[in-house]
């Protein structure tokens, strides 16, 4: 299982993840999908540790 619970991002200044909580079971399938810009490299970097969250755990 996998829990991000109000995880909030900056990158030089700028807010670019925000409060943002997602609960996903280990054995389901996902996808993140949006626009471009609208962080979901930076969501996938902050789980894989890469990126350290502002706010959240």
């Amino acid at each position: 299982m996998l829990k991000l619970d109000n995880v909030s991002v900056r990158i030089a200044g700028t807010s670019v993840l925000r409060n943002l909580s997602i609960e996903l079971e280990s054995a389901g399938t996902y996808a993140v999908v949006g626009h471009n810009g609208a962080g979901k490299t930076t969501l996938l970097r902050t789980i894989m540790g890469f990126v350290a969250p502002h706010a959240g755990t």
